[in-house]
């Protein structure tokens, strides 16, 4: 944060962004942080870094719009505010006057996202409506909405968020109906006229009344769930089949968080020590709600990662549930609904299976920041992961490779390799544990073994190691003279280090030293090797490759030069955040040197590296 001398806001700017504090304030006192924080997000959208992981599982579950403003946070807001103004004996023009006061205020309050303008301005219109008489269209209102908030930024019409509101609420006003008579059609036409006489005419109307009211919802969820899915699956690459049960298991719930929280902050000023009460409920609610979704994790195929898939896929499947829907008002409408879900079927089929095997070998080298990860694909479809993470803040399992694995089409990575004991090697990895995914990991012979003393117990090495056995990974130790035998072309070789342990190695020298061949084409990957390690590999004369990942991210050392020139490979390759032309301690020419002797490529300046090897062959494939 930069102060810059002379600028002062005027008073309005600071009344309002004292006016919003104070609202985030309130709401973080309420219960625990993680209570305050989802509050927060629930009331006025404002989503804190420490939801990442609750957030990660409502998006896994397919109920993340609970954590957004959208029409449904207003929809309950609103109409709770609306039925207050009606039992207060208000005529429906003065409380849709209090409401549009009321949403005005809100809207300062809030996060001014997609969802929450578009649900703000469609509530605005049909409030205007009834002030002024005439007969409100949603789908007007929904227009108006477009209209302005395109006007105001016409690239948000590429936004997934903008895509999915736009999209469910147009759902919604144009299916509603016809969903709930395709479902309960039948069942309405034979229950017939109700007539509410007798003694048990309050039953009956109860029983009628709360009938009508579960099929809206149903029809809702479904609507809204079928309108959602393929937009999620297009832009995240999930499916999650459990998505509309639990929206509607949950959205009791949520009521139950936000009726409060909205008073809460409505009392905040008048009456502070009623507001304080009233969002302790909330925030037990908030509880309860989070303790909730973390049970969801339990639930077998929760979530489903998905291969990509394209723009026509999604037109087609909205024209297939057009299609089942309005099938009795169309010529053959039941043959084309029929016709139109198996192609759906087969297409989506068609696009989820993996990819052929190249036919030489792939060594992707993934842009992770200052991080190493490189995924090895052998001619027979054998995947391996090299190396796993980062020293960024993401998460390079969920953001770098699962995407890559799915977008390339490769098959599920069940193996890893790991160099030494640097989290920038292997972070990414307890993600994938969490999956189920790893079954296998290749360690050096000093990985989790060195004497650790009380201060080293929770340490990352130790918290690993304590992961792989909870998880029932196998773990296989690796030293020089060993082979990896990944098919009958391909194998890997380890050159460091030495089967007898040694007490004068760092972490880094004892990185795993491996030369990858298929059809006698190889590239060595060296982790991040030091000094000590490069010196006796130069000593042995056993270094030769034709690619070379260079030690520790590129990062000068004393013998960097003479281990280049003992491997002599043709093309040079580095995982790093940024450029690599010069090094601290580097002498100045060496790295541009580098540059013209070799093909020399890096993630920093590439993105994405594929080093395809094999059947005399060596060439490069970047993203940029």
């Amino acid at each position: 944060m930069t102060v810059l001398a002379g600028q002062s806001q005027p008073w309005y700017a600071r009344a309002y962004w004292n006016l919003r504090a104070t609202a985030r304030q309130h709401l973080a006192e309420l219960g625990s942080p993680t209570e305050g924080r989802l509050l927060n997000a629930l009331l006025i959208g404002e989503r804190h870094p420490a939801l990442q992981q609750l957030n990660r599982a409502m998006i896994d579950a397919g109920i993340a719009h609970f954590l957004s403003i959208s029409g449904l946070h207003l929809g309950v807001f609103l109409g709770f505010v609306y039925l207050l103004c009606r039992l207060g004996m208000l005529s429906p023009r003065r409380s849709s006057l209090v409401v549009l006061i009321v949403l005005g205020a809100y809207v300062l309050l809030a996060e001014p996202r997609a969802p929450l303008l578009r649900s703000a301005i469609m509530a605005g219109a049909l409030c205007t409506a009834t002030l002024f008489r005439r007969r409100s269209n949603p789908l007007n209102a929904l227009a108006a909405a477009a209209i302005v908030l395109l006007a105001l930024n016409p690239t948000q019409l590429f936004s997934p968020g903008f895509q999915l509101s736009f999209a469910i609420v147009a759902g919604l006003v144009l299916l509603h109906r016809p969903v709930r008579q395709l479902l309960f059609g039948r069942w309405v036409r034979r229950r017939g006229l109700m007539v509410f006489r007798g003694e048990d005419r309050l039953s009956r109307y109860l029983h009628y009344t709360l009938a009508n009211r579960l099929m809206d919802a149903v029809a809702l969820v479904l609507v809204a769930y079928a309108m959602a899915a393929p937009m999620v699956a297009y832009h995240f690459g999930l499916f999650s089949p459990y998505a509309a049960v639990l929206s509607a298991v949950l959205l009791p719930l949520v009521a139950a968080v936000l009726v409060p929280g909205y008073v809460s902050m409505a009392l905040l000023w008048p009456l502070p020590n009623l507001a304080h009460a009233t969002g302790r409920v909330a925030s037990a609610a908030a509880a309860v709600l989070a303790r909730a979704v973390e049970a969801l994790e339990v639930l077998p195929g929760l979530c489903v990662a998905l291969r990509p898939l394209g723009a026509g896929w999604v037109i087609f499947c909205y024209a297939s549930l057009g299609l089942i829907v309005f099938h009795r008002r169309l010529p053959l409408g039941r043959w084309a609904a029929a016709v139109a879900v198996i192609v759906l079927a087969a297409w989506t089929t068609a696009t989820q299976l993996p990819a052929r095997p190249p036919q030489i070998a792939a060594l992707h080298l993934l842009a992770v920041g200052s991080g190493q990860c490189a995924i090895l694909q052998s001619p027979s479809g054998r995947t391996l992961l090299l190396d796993a993470g980062t020293n960024r803040s993401h998460d390079a399992y969920r953001q770098v490779i699962g995407p890559f694995v799915r977008g390339k089409g490769l098959p599920k990575l069940h193996e890893a390799i790991v160099s030494h004991a640097n989290t920038d090697h292997y972070n990414a990895l307890p993600a994938m544990m969490e999956s189920g995914m790893l079954r296998r990991v290749y360690l050096n012979d000093y990985f989790g073994l060195a004497q650790l003393g009380p201060s080293q117990q929770e340490s990352a090495e130790a918290k690993f190691m304590g992961l792989l056995s909870a998880a029932n990974v196998e773990i296989v130790r690796l030293h020089a003279g060993q082979t990896i035998d990944i098919d009958d072309r391909t194998r890997i070789e380890v050159l460091w280090p030495g089967p007898q342990r040694r007490s004068d190695l760092s972490v880094n020298d004892t990185s795993l030293v491996l030369r990858v061949t298929c059809d006698e084409r190889s590239v060595l990957l060296t982790g991040d090797l030091d000094n000590l390690g490069q010196e006796a590999l130069i000593a042995s004369g056993a270094l030769a490759a034709d690619a070379l990942v260079l030690p520790h991210h590129g990062g000068w050392e004393s013998t960097m030069p003479a281990f280049v020139e003992a491997v002599d490979p043709q093309i040079v390759l580095v995982s790093h955040a940024r450029r690599f032309d010069v090094s601290d301690g580097a002498p100045a020419k060496f790295y541009p040197r580098l540059r013209t002797t070799r093909r020399f490529y890096s993630t920093a300046e590439n993105g994405w590296i594929c080093l395809r090897f094999g059947f005399g062959k060596l060439h490069t494939e970047t993203m940029r």
